[in-house]
């Protein structure tokens, strides 16, 4: 096993370095930084490979010549699906990743242990599988992997936690030298994936602690198993009385019922484990856990039926093509499992092998398509999304034209500069290709169309109320408030005023007694009270945000509004050292 250690430590060295010297690339702007197809698919395959090297380490029967074609296959599959993210996803010369970013990863995950434990079909045997798997050694291999993951992942986490306390510890002292170190780029890479190889190696040397572990834990969570489907059961039969409208007016149906689903499939697969030990619960039991299965079935229609409406209504978006990719792997499961009600002399619940087989490839097959432009989420979203809009389904004013622009990739940003260049013999066309061009220039904000239309500038005079008792504000003064406002300015607290009906307050005083008053608005709101100054010209009208005040309490407030503040001279003056400016604020008793 010390040679284990070595070969996985020097591969974590090398893919260290090799990260290090991507984001060097990134950092200075150097090819391929630019290019994001590229550099997105060397970021891929520099995490595959070394990934893909610890989880096929030890696998009975594997030769170096058929790991080695392994380890390269996934890092050159990895590598093109991170070009087909980098290819959609950059824009702005900035990365936005989507959902295919997890999704490739599980994909490597799930792919490993298939490609592991593949045996082409025995000669002469009639089998309609090209390809054919031993199902309990794909089941251990796959929570070994799992558990090496979760294991090395949180030895890392620790290294860096001990790292951070030690530094600071000495930091505590005046010695910067550990923490200046450990902040470097290249260690942070380095070190990173180091320890979390060697992690790996360690956590596979006891590979008896993990399997008495994985038992472990599935034999706690196959417990659960005849409560999940008691209460499926027990909403089946409920289900014909109660109607699905409750369910509906939820607005997630879908995604209650199908992590329902989820719950159920990770339980009873906690109980069948591989297969080979006995199995659980008493035969009366586990019969009728058998038939409860079949409730799984209602399960998965109704959320089918809810992804249907949802997708009617409204059309397409990336997690609702996502969602009927869940929806699929829910139904393949409830479908495949309910099998075992038939010919049970096979043993209980004998029908999850084989579904669990066919559902892992049914599994890779999607996400490398939802991964690439073959079924890309984003895709299919935004051209429902455009033709609702298009076909007058969806109103311009209530079409998030932001999501084109910064949440869909390249399909995006190419959709909405058609729409800007104008869509011929449409008869919206022109009120389309302006909301377009605004997104396009920023004068149209993120989620604009999911926000309540803005008061009138009426409603906003009538917001902006007078402290009681004091002398009317000019109405030139309240204009340019409004204004200013209204305009496309840094967003400051005095914005809430725009957006919710708070008490916002106005009052005027020469603070800085230049024979000008000053207009101030003040904030009087449970979660936030203080107050913004601003600068008051009448000729021309003018309003210049200058200041504001902290620590407003609705005492101070109200003796503001009885017309009781004093405007004091501060005693002591302002300390400005390295641009830095600090006020001593007066003790209010002796001590």
């Amino acid at each position: 096993m010390p040679i284990v250690m070595r070969r996985m430590a020097l591969v974590g060295l090398i893919q260290g370095l090799a990260l290090w010297f991507l984001g060097w690339l990134v950092e200075g702007n150097r090819w391929p930084s630019g290019n994001g197809p590229v550099m997105v698919g060397l970021v891929y395959a520099v995490l595959a490979a070394p990934a893909a090297l610890y989880l096929s380490e030890n696998i009975d029967g594997l030769t170096p010549a058929r790991r080695r074609n392994i380890v390269i296959l996934l890092t050159v599959v990895m590598g093109l699906l991170g070009a087909c993210e980098g290819w959609v996803s950059v824009a702005d010369d900035r990365f936005r990743p989507g959902a295919a970013v997890p999704a490739s990863a599980a994909l490597a995950f799930i792919a490993m242990p298939l490609l592991l434990h593949a045996r082409a079909g025995a000669p002469g045997r009639k089998t309609w599988a090209i390809w054919q798997w031993n199902y309990a050694a794909l089941f251990q291999t796959t929570w070994r992997n799992a558990m090496m993951l979760a294991v090395a992942g949180l030895l890392t986490g620790i290294f860096w936690g001990v790292l951070f306390a030690g530094a600071h510890l000495m930091k505590s002292i005046g010695i910067t030298l550990v923490l200046d170190l450990i902040t470097l780029p290249i260690f942070i890479s380095v070190a990173s994936a180091v320890v979390f190889a060697c992690a790996m190696a360690l956590t596979l040397a006891r590979a008896d602690t993990i399997v008495v572990l994985r038992r472990f834990w599935l034999s706690l969570n196959q417990a659960f198993l005849p409560l999940v489907l008691l209460f499926s059961t027990m909403w089946a039969v409920a289900l014909p009385f109660t109607g699905v409208a409750p369910l509906f007016e939820t607005g997630r149906a879908g995604l209650v019922l199908l992590w329902f689903a989820a719950l159920a499939v990770n339980f009873v697969n906690a109980a069948r484990q591989d297969g080979l030990a006995p199995a659980p619960f008493v035969p009366w039991l586990r019969r009728a856990l058998a038939y409860a299965w079949l409730s799984m079935l209602v399960v998965v229609g109704v959320a089918a039926f809810a992804i249907y409406q949802r997708v009617a209504q409204y059309g397409w978006t990336a997690e609702r093509v996502w969602s009927v990719f869940v929806l699929v792997m829910a139904a393949g499961y409830a479908l495949g499992y309910s099998m075992s009600v038939f010919k049970t002399a096979r043993g209980w619940m004998w029908s999850i092998d084989q579904t669990n087989v066919a559902m892992a490839i049914v599994l890779c097959a999607g996400l490398i398509a939802l991964s690439s432009p073959l079924a890309d989420a984003r895709r299919i979203s935004v051209a429902s999304q455009v033709d609702r809009l298009l076909a007058g389904k969806t109103k311009i004013e209530e079409f998030d034209f932001y999501y084109l622009k910064s949440k869909s990739g390249l399909y995006g940003t190419r959709a909405l500069q058609a729409l800007a260049n104008g869509i011929p013999d449409n008869p919206q066309a022109k009120p389309i290709a302006e909301a377009a061009r605004a997104t396009m220039d920023g004068s149209r904000h993120d989620a604009d169309a999911l926000l309540p239309p803005g008061p009138t500038d009426e409603e906003l005079r009538a917001r902006l109320r007078l402290l009681d008792g004091q002398v009317a504000v000019p109405p030139e003064a309240v204009d340019a408030l409004i204004a200013y406002l209204r305009a496309d300015s840094p967003s400051g607290p005095e914005d809430t005023c725009m957006f919710k009906e708070i008490n916002c307050l106005l009052w005027m005083g020469d603070l800085d007694e230049d024979g000008k008053p000053e207009l101030m608005l003040v904030i009087d709101e449970n979660w936030q009270r203080m107050a913004v100054v601003f600068r008051w010209q009448p000729d021309p009208a003018t309003l210049t945000r200058v200041g504001k005040i902290d620590g407003v309490t609705p005492e101070w407030i109200t003796a503001l509004s009885l017309g009781a503040a004093k405007l004091k001279p501060s005693p002591w003056r302002d300390i400005d050292a390295g641009g830095v400016q600090l006020r001593v604020v007066p003790l209010t008793s002796d001590r």
